[in-house]
């Protein structure tokens, strides 16, 4: 068995505990841990078994035959077998599961051991993603310390304002002059871009 700690969904799950989340929690693990902000569940490598397809790294190409089978799966499972199959997929499945309707299964998949930095960028610069995805992504310190993914993330609009603002810190002029005439992010973005932007050319920060 092996242990995951996710503080990224922990408030999701428990806000969820009477519903679906509930469900996922009974079928990860048979017992149920929340406590503040961490939630700690095991997941049973040898409970759950997905078509190769899914879950090898060499078969993730599919073709329309599989999307529709894979599409059909998802719907007859449950949550918590989404969530198992998050953390053992191949990357075409999980670039599936991350814009799931339901939160929980899509954070889930910024938490799997097996994302890459290409897929990280990709949520990162994610207008239509749902924003607790973003938000697990930014509870994360290791993809923090990309700084492809710091940009992203501050000029992605579904990026917590706060966050945006502190992230603008560490950009480089030239990132913050694009930010200074992006009209897609907040206002508050916008203007401290803007702000920072001007005294950094003017040599004065």
């Amino acid at each position: 068995r092996r242990e995951f700690k996710l503080p990224a969904i922990a408030t999701l799950l428990a806000k969820d505990l009477d519903g679906e989340g509930a469900e996922a929690l009974v079928d990860l693990s048979g017992r149920t841990s929340v406590q503040g902000t961490d939630f700690t569940f095991d997941l049973n490598e040898e409970g759950g078994s997905f078509d190769a397809d899914f879950t090898d790294d060499d078969k993730e190409q599919m073709d329309d035959d599989k999307k529709v089978s894979l599409r059909q799966q998802l719907e007859d499972m449950t949550v918590g077998e989404k969530i198992k199959l998050s953390y053992k997929a191949n990357k075409g499945v999980r670039e599936v599961l991350v814009r799931d309707t339901n939160k929980i299964v899509a954070c889930a998949v910024v938490n799997s051991g097996r994302i890459t930095d290409s897929e990280v960028l990709s949520i990162a610069t994610n207008r239509s993603i749902h924003e607790e995805v973003i938000r697990a992504l930014t509870n994360n310190k290791e993809f923090m310390r990309k700084y492809p993914v710091k940009v992203a993330l501050a000029g992605n609009p579904k990026t917590p304002i706060p966050t945006a603002i502190n992230l603008l810190n560490s950009l480089h002029v030239k990132d913050l002059q694009k930010l200074s005439t992006n009209r897609n992010v907040s206002s508050a973005v916008f203007s401290q871009a803007s702000k920072l932007y001007k005294r950094r050319k003017s040599g004065q920060g």
